[in-house]
């Protein structure tokens, strides 16, 4: 009359496997987006035991201090090691890497992401538009590793701002130099 432990795992593996059997990664990411507010991230990440970091377009705007444009995403920045801190408080949400080159598909739970993972899109269910994107940067003690070149490193204190409302937000110079390399037209739009 107990839970049979092994048999809701193996449904759990079962369903997670036919989802991913059934997901197509280019259709889903055709799929429209209308993105959480930094103050929605907020509320849902608070209280997780892992830094993270409102970036993008969002983290100009808060260092500026003013609205340059509309967002067709947000862009959530977490260390690696937050991985499963943010995979546990964000179990509700449906969670997809970004496995290079760029093809979406769903993370199972308990898996843990291969370094060469450095995006995650979320949205509340299949029927929803996307919500967020999470970034994975690397680190090594206190320093943020520059994607593009571990040589270039950021002290992670030197690189947390917080707005007025206590969201902590990437720093400019981070910032800037993920997108001054990435050659964007829209983020060029900003200034």
């Amino acid at each position: 009359s107990g839970l049979n432990i092994s048999s809701s795992i193996e449904t759990t593996d079962q369903t997670e496997a036919i989802i991913s059997m059934m997901f197509n990664s280019e259709e889903e990411e055709k799929k429209p987006w209308k993105p959480l507010s930094p103050l929605e991230i907020y509320d849902i990440l608070k209280n997780v035991e892992c830094q993270w970091w409102i970036a993008g377009g969002y983290a100009i705007e808060s260092f500026v201090g003013e609205k340059f444009r509309d967002h067709d995403d947000i862009d959530v920045l977490i260390l690696r090691s937050g991985l499963p801190e943010i995979r546990k408080t964000m179990s509700a949400w449906e969670l997809f890497p970004s496995d290079p080159p760029g093809t979406l598909r769903p993370w199972a739970s308990g898996e843990y992401l291969p370094s060469s993972i450095h995006d995650v899109w979320g949205r509340r269910n299949s029927d929803s538009p996307w919500a967020f994107q999470i970034m994975i940067n690397d680190f090594d003690g206190d320093d943020f590793l520059y994607k593009r070149n571990h040589e270039i490193r950021f002290d992670l204190k030197s690189c947390t701002r917080v707005d007025q409302h206590g969201i902590p937000y990437i720093s400019p110079e981070f910032q800037l130099l993920h997108k001054a390399l990435r050659g964007q037209s829209k983020k060029t739009t900003l200034f």
